[in-house]
Formats: C-alpha cells, sequence, structure tokens
C-alpha cells in the first residue's frame, strides 16, 4: 500500500508504533539494526530511513546479498541471452547460425552485478544508512559487529540462506559446483549433472541446455518442480526433453565419488556437477540459541503474522524465516513492511499475493490460491503470441461468484503477466472492475484479462462450450 506522512505546514509528522516522533530539537531517531544487506535487508533499511529511523546495514560479504550477486541476476543475465538465442533460431523465416559468446556473456554478467551493487551503494548512501561490513551477532544489549556493539531499538534479522549440500559432496567450483559458483564458470563444459530439479536446478537446466551442453536433471520426487501445478509442469518437461535434457526424476542419490554420481538406479558421470537442492537459512554465529530466539526443526527463525520472532524487537524477513515462499520479492515485502509496522502505519501481509515464477521455456508462474472455478485462455488464441512464434501454454483464473482467487500462467512472458495477476488479486478486482479496464492490442495481457472474463462468462473471444 502507499505510505504517505502527514503533513503540517510543510513539516511531516512521523510516528513510531503509534506515537509520534517529535521533529527539531526535540526529535529522537529510533535506532533500528539490520543484519543481512540482500533484497529484504537493504529494502527495510531504505524504507526505514524513509521513515525517519536511524538505521544501521549489517552485511558481512556484498551488498545486494545472494541475489544480486551469485543468484536472481546473474542467472536472468544468462537466461535473457539464451532465450534470444532460442527465439532466433525458432524463427522460420530468419536464415542463419547464430551462437552465443560464453566469454562475453560471463563478462556481461559481472558487469550487470557491479552497476546495481554500485546503484545500490549510492542509494543506502543517499538515505543516510549505516552500512557497516562484518558479522553481527545479537546479544541482550545489542549487536555485536567487529568487537563494537550497535545500540538498537529493534533488529531486523535477513541473513538469507545457504546453498543445501549433501552426502559431504562440497564445491571447489572445478568440478562441483553450487548455484553460487558456477557463476565463475569461464568455459561451456561438455556435460552438467544439476542434483535437484526444483526451481534453480530447473533454470540451470534450461540455460545450460540452449548453450548446447549435455544436461541430466536427477530428481528424487516423481516429477521436476513439484510444488508446480502438474498439468503446467508438463508444458516445460517436453520442452526440455525436446532440447535434450534427460529427467531422471524418482531418483535417489546415494553418494559421489571421483566424478561419479551414485543413484539407486546406476551410476553418473558428466564434466561437472551442479548441486541445485535447494537452500538452508543462514542462521548459525548469530547468538539466536543463546537469545532464547525460536527456532524449528528446519533452524529457521519462527515468526509471527508480524514477522515479530520470540523475542520482544526482534524480526526476521526472507529466506531466514520459517514462512513459506523464498523469493526475494517476498523478503522485500516482508522488510517493508516490517518498518512500516513499526513507524505505526496500517500494513498487511498477505503471502498469496507473492508471485511464484519460474525462468523456464515456457515460463511458469502462480499467484494466489489456485482454488474454485476455473477459466483457461490459451496463447495460441492470442494474437501477440501468434505474430511473435512463441504461443504455447495458456493462462487459467480461479475464482468464486464474483472475485478471483488465483492465477497459474504457464506461457511467454509468464513472469511479466504475474505482476498484473498480483496487482488485480491485491486490489480484489471483480467482474466489474475487469470489464471496464482497457488493454492494448495486440498484447500477451489480453490473455489474462480474457481469462479472467471467461470466469464470469463474460469473455468474448472464448468458444462457448455446454
Amino acid at each position: 500500500m502507499a505510505v504517505r506522512p502527514i503533513s503540517t505546514q510543510g513539516k511531516e509528522r512521523l510516528f513510531y508504533q503509534g506515537k509520534e516522533i517529535l521533529q527539531g530539537s526535540d526529535k529522537k531517531m529510533l535506532k533500528l539494526a539490520i543484519l543481512g544487506a540482500g533484497p529484504g535487508g537493504y529494502a527495510a533499511a531504505l524504507r526505514g530511513a524513509n521513515l525517519g529511523f536511524e538505521v544501521t546495514l549489517i552485511e558481512k560479504e556484498q551488498l545486494g546479498g545472494t541475489c544480486l550477486n551469485w543468484g536472481c541476476i546473474p542467472t536472468k543475465t544468462y537466461y535473457h541471452s539464451t532465450k534470444v538465442l532460442r527465439e532466433l533460431k525458432e524463427l522460420k523465416e530468419l536464415k542463419g547460425d547464430y551462437e552465443i559468446d560464453y566469454l562475453a556473456l560471463f563478462e556481461k554478467q559481472k558487469e550487470v552485478v557491479k552497476q546495481l551493487v554500485s546503484g545500490l551503494e549510492g542509494l543506502l548512501k543517499s538515505a543516510g544508512v549505516k552500512v557497516i561490513k562484518g558479522q553481527g551477532k545479537l546479544t541482550k544489549a545489542g549487536v555485536l559487529v567487529n568487537d563494537k556493539l550497535i545500540e538498537a531499538d529493534n533488529t531486523i534479522i535477513a541473513t538469507g540462506a545457504l546453498p543445501l549440500l549433501i552426502l559431504g559432496i562440497k564445491p571447489d567450483a572445478e568440478n562441483v559446483f553450487t548455484a553460487k559458483e558456477i557463476w565463475q564458470l569461464k568455459r561451456v563444459p561438455e556435460s552438467v549433472i544439476i542434483l535437484g530439479g526444483g526451481v534453480i536446478g530447473v533454470e540451470l537446466a534450461t540455460i545450460f541446455s540452449e548453450l548446447g551442453v549435455k544436461v541430466t536433471v536427477v530428481e528424487k520426487e516423481k516429477t521436476i518442480l513439484p510444488q508446480f501445478r502438474t498439468h503446467a509442469v508438463r508444458l516445460v518437461t517436453k520442452r526440455l526433453q525436446a532440447k535434450g535434457v534427460e529427467l531422471k526424476t524418482n531418483t535417489l542419490v546415494t553418494g559421489y565419488r571421483d566424478g561419479v554420481l551414485e543413484t539407486q538406479t546406476g551410476n553418473l558421470t558428466a564434466e561437472i556437477l551442479l548441486l541445485a537442492l535447494g537452500n538452508k537459512p543462514n542462521t548459525t554465529g548469530l547468538g539466536l540459541e543463546e537469545l532464547g530466539v525460536k527456532l524449528n526443526e528446519k533452524k529457521e527463525i519462527m515468526v509471527d503474522a508480524n514477522l515479530k520472532t520470540s523475542i520482544n524487537g526482534i524480526y526476521a524477513i526472507g529466506d531466514v524465516n520459517n514462512l513459506t515462499y523464498k523469493l526475494a520479492h517476498a523478503a522485500s515485502h516482508q522488510g517493508v513492511s516490517v518498518v512500516e509496522k513499526l513507524a505505526g502505519l496500517k500494513v498487511s501481509f498477505n503471502e498469496d499475493l507473492i508471485p511464484r515464477t519460474v525462468f523456464t521455456d515456457p515460463e511458469l508462474a502462480e499467484v494466489g490460491v489456485l482454488e474454485g472455478k476455473k477459466s483457461r485462455f490459451p496463447f495460441s488464441a492470442n494474437g501477440r503470441a501468434l505474430a511473435s512464434g512463441i504461443n504455447e501454454g495458456f493462462i487459467e483464473v480461479y475464482g468464486d461468484q464474483n472475485k478471483l482467487n488465483g492465477v497459474l500462467l504457464v506461457g511467454p512472458e509468464a513472469s511479466e503477466l504475474s505482476n498484473l495477476a498480483s496487482l488485480a488479486l491485491a486490489i480484489g478486482a471483480q467482474k466489474e472492475d475487469l470489464a471496464r479496464a482497457i488493454f492494448t492490442h495486440p498484447t500477451l495481457g489480453e490473455a489474462f484479462l480474457e481469462a479472467s472474463l471467461g470466469l464470469f462468462g463474460a469473455a468474448i473471444h472464448m468458444v462457448k462450450r455446454d
């Protein structure tokens, strides 16, 4: 929600926990310490500074955290280039051969990361956020970092997560990698085994297969992307297999020795092994146990509906807490929600509005709750999709009576369209709202509008079925 501080005769009135923060000589700068400068931490820091807090942001590695330096941004840089390559190859009206200069792509992602980190540094500096590099540890008196005590009225833990390892397999950035080290690779390997068929594994399989790498994905569940609807995943599976990706699902790994991955169904070999098993919360060394901060069996920090931990004044956001969706945009929203609540603003946080997106071919996304009556519109009936030659997939809208409950998207630009779906759900768009909306023609967004109107029998581009 948009938040506007109350203004009186040109002066902002800021509030903390329902009480006004005094201005001028009587102004009290309430202190906020944040551990971790990833998307959750830096978003909380910037919003906190904007609301009048004295903010200290503590980070032991790089500003931007995993997402900016080793996750979302490098992945999407590679994804974009390989996506363009795929689309060029599939356009029948184009002639010629195309290939990617891998070293140029490698340097490009480094420059993109560098530019974003530099921009973030500038933002934090302009906002007046104090940044300290070091390992923070919570104590009863405050946050201890570099042998210096940082006093705080409230503390936000935003330390994120670390790659999950199994069976003693350790990354060496030569033959064994996680999704963090893989961006150090300066060559295109002939073959790769990706251990894990979740979001990270399947996104990396999509990228490497477009680079001409022989890819094998090993997943213990019956399908890849087991957290998504089966009929949507089926399209992603079909496309991966068409590229030559071998999907070994329902396969349990028993060991790794001398470059050989041992499974219950036989041994596998490849030039490199990429561990994409997900992440574990980064809660070690923070002093949580000493303070009595409650953790669950996964070592995630337990939080309530307000993202508050079991200790008053301490909050946890993003991958480090026990909430369902471990996503950068979820962490950012949680961080902003915490500081706005601390400032006494009315805030609501609804996990269901978080888009759950996979950058695959085709792209896949879910928003909201996929329950109720269903309406589907195929991209094969959308003018923009047909014109682009990328028309596989569909949009399904779920709802009850006169409102939307959730949206499932699989197809071109599902990642972008998921934002439209989240907005419609956030504002509680009803039949009348959708009917008033005017979408540009021809665009992919029209598929969302038709699917939504179809839920209420008001679509005009759908074949009527008895």
